[in-house]
C-alpha cells in the first residue's frame, strides 16, 4: 500500500487523476471480492486479504485527497458547488 501511495505522490500533477482511477479500480475489485466471498479482515494473520487491503486503504484516502487538491491540477479544483437540499423542507 505504501508503494502505491508514494508512487502517486511522486507523479506529475497531470498524472494524478489517472492514478486515482487505479486506486478506484483496486478498491472496487477488493470490495466486490469481500462481498461475494464474505471475507473479513484478520489483523493477526501474517497474510493479508481483500478485506485487510480495504482496511489499509482507508488510512491513506485522506492523504490521497489532500495530495490531489494541493497538486494544482485543474481536475482537482471544484468548478461549482451545488448544495444538497434540506430534507426537512417540503
Amino acid at each position: 500500500m505504501l508503494v502505491l501511495f508514494k508512487t502517486h505522490k511522486g507523479l506529475a500533477p497531470s498524472q494524478k487523476v489517472s492514478s486515482l482511477y487505479v486506486f478506484d479500480a483496486l478498491v472496487r475489485a477488493a470490495h466486490s471480492y469481500v462481498v461475494k466471498h464474505s471475507v473479513v479482515a484478520d489483523s493477526t494473520s501474517g497474510k493479508g486479504n481483500a478485506a485487510t487491503f480495504l482496511a489499509k486503504i482507508e488510512g491513506i484516502v485522506e492523504g490521497l485527497f489532500e495530495d490531489m487538491i494541493s497538486s494544482g491540477a485543474p481536475e482537482a479544483q471544484v468548478s461549482s458547488f451545488i448544495p444538497c437540499p434540506d430534507p426537512s423542507t417540503p
